[in-house]
């Protein structure tokens, strides 16, 4: 396993070191989609059609951290 670090700036933004954009084949501008299962939380490459989908719902998911 291999462990990579970021920091949160004051705008609440952390950069996604280059391995994980290789592995993930993201880049600037492509969506990601977070799944939160406790304190795990699980990035992913998606779709512009899932977040799309995902949007009219948003407001009715419930986030408890």
């Amino acid at each position: 396993m291999k462990i990579l670090l970021s920091r949160l700036n004051s705008k609440g933004q952390a950069t996604i070191p280059v391995p994980i954009r290789r592995i993930l084949g993201i880049s600037a501008g492509d969506p990601i989609a977070f799944r939160i299962d406790g304190q795990h939380i699980e990035i992913t490459h998606t779709q512009p059609i899932a977040i799309a989908f995902l949007q009219p719902i948003e407001s009715l998911i419930v986030v408890k951290l």
